[in-house]
């Protein structure tokens, strides 16, 4: 029905008969809703109703379910698995990084959305301006999304993890080797009298012997 209130409002409403009862459902204003949309929603709630399903209460749960989805943002979300994942820290300082990280990076961009509406497009956004010039901190918070966005799936908080999906469309990160810390070549003759004053002992007598003879480390051992 298309019913129009005293003060001319037009909306339209859905009436059906169960146990006995009569209920109603609103469907949306007209300005919102036209007559095509809402026949379609009308044969929805009627099918339901044929199932045995009550399309009122069934709305409602609906509802209820959206809303308590918003209320899951990405940050409570990630609280919620960081204190999941405590008993498996190793010290307290291991847990502050695992959620600094987020804090950092992830908060400020998709902190306060819902977690069931981070898609590919919120991961791409955290992880890109990082992938490159911070390659291991980027890898870190890729796994602490994707632990997040895993244990929101499972939750029913969201239908899908975008992470997988999101990494598939980053480059691939360069290789940035971290060599050791080298001593200038002109402080190695003295380093070199230090150890020949010192007590002979393997250490000792190994680094000489490859300051000598410029042998690999392992050639050395």
């Amino acid at each position: 029905h298309l019913r129009v209130s005293q003060h001319g409002g037009r909306y339209w409403l859905f009436r059906y008969m169960l146990d006995g009862r009569r209920r109603d459902i609103g469907i949306g204003s007209l300005a919102e809703v036209g007559l095509d949309e809402a026949r379609e929603i009308a044969r929805q709630y009627r099918r339901q109703k044929r199932e045995g399903i009550d399309p009122l209460d069934a709305k409602q749960e609906q509802e209820r379910r959206i809303e308590a989805t918003e209320r899951w943002t990405f940050k409570r979300t990630a609280e919620a698995v960081h204190e999941t994942l405590a008993p498996s820290w190793k010290n307290a300082k291991h847990a502050a990084q695992w959620i600094n990280t987020l804090a950092t990076y992830a908060y400020p961009l998709i902190g306060a959305k819902p977690v069931g509406a981070v898609g590919v497009a919120e991961v791409l956004a955290v992880l890109r301006p990082i992938w490159q010039d911070k390659p291991e901190t980027a890898r870190r918070v890729r796994q602490r999304i994707d632990s997040v966005m895993r244990w929101a799936e499972a939750h029913g908080h969201a239908e899908k993890n975008p992470v997988p999906a999101a990494v598939e469309l980053l480059p691939k990160q360069k290789a940035r080797p971290e060599h050791h810390a080298a001593m200038p070549v002109a402080d190695v003759p003295g380093f070199y009298a230090e150890l020949a004053s010192a007590e002979p002992v393997a250490g000792n007598l190994a680094l000489r012997f490859a300051i000598l003879t410029a042998a690999r480390s392992g050639e050395v051992r």
